[in-house]
């Protein structure tokens, strides 16, 4: 009777304490962890802000999502992105939560929580995943 009570406390604090490939996690899992690296849009967002980042607005232009293309050129990308005084903040935090906030994927699209109540969207399309709003 002992070991029965034993064996079910330890199953119970197992299923307590989130284990993963036999490693205890102590924040929750990332994408990359629960969907695999294809199914993670880090590596696009991260693309996305370095090009934003450098003044690179063809390939910030070439990671947006298709409605966003379609109605931005490069040229007036590159100046309201000049004109806007929060540009530079936004891009920062989004960078900042991604170091943070595992994203909330849901079949073709991707938000990440940036805080106060603000989330990032990327959507897949072929090609991998491209941002459908920077803060919304």
């Amino acid at each position: 009777m002992r070991a029965l009570g034993l064996a079910l406390a330890a199953g119970l604090a197992a299923c307590a304490t989130p284990v993963q490939r036999g490693v205890q996690v102590a924040r929750p899992p990332s994408a990359r962890e629960v969907a695999g690296p294809a199914e993670d849009p880090t590596a696009d967002l991260t693309g996305f802000l370095d090009a934003a980042e450098r003044g690179d607005f063809e390939e910030v232009h070439a990671r947006l999502a298709a409605p966003l293309r379609q109605r931005y050129s490069v040229e007036r990308l590159k100046a309201d992105f000049e004109a806007e005084p929060l540009s530079k903040e936004r891009l920062a935090r989004a960078r900042r939560a991604m170091q943070r906030t595992p994203w909330i994927i849901e079949g073709q699209v991707a938000r990440l929580p940036l805080g106060e109540g603000r989330l990032l969207r990327a959507v897949r399309e072929a090609g991998g995943w491209k941002i459908a709003t920077l803060e919304e």
